[in-house]
């Protein structure tokens, strides 16, 4: 049996689970984007946008080509679609975290109801 700690502890695991680790926004009703070369989940459009400058992970920096879509209400298999290299790797990691930072930004103005 788990302790009172324990299930909470558990339960906010699930919840994070639930959320997009780039916009750390809710995944509920949105579709999901997994790398071929990992199991990690986001939401398509966060894991699409951030494929145009870089095609690793975002978590573990494996390096994928292409995007596993699974819909938004049964995670069941959608389409594969085929990530292009990026033509030059970006060495100014300014751009990239400014997508990353983008997402969290309004994810914490979301979560303070709009008060910043």
């Amino acid at each position: 049996m788990q302790s009172g700690t324990e299930a909470g502890a558990t339960k906010s695991m699930l919840n994070q689970s639930k959320r997009c680790p780039i916009c750390l926004d809710s995944t509920k009703n949105k579709h999901i984007g997994v790398p071929n070369r990992c199991s990690h989940k986001f939401c398509f459009l966060c894991l699409k946008t951030w494929s145009k400058r870089k095609n690793t992970c975002p978590m573990c920096r494996a390096r994928f080509r292409s995007i596993i879509v699974r819909s938004r209400y049964t995670r069941r298999f959608l389409r594969r679609i085929s990530v292009r290299r990026p033509s030059v790797e970006s060495k100014d990691e300014e751009q990239t975290y400014a997508v990353l930072f983008d997402g969290v930004h309004r994810a914490v103005f979301r979560l303070l109801g709009g008060i910043v």
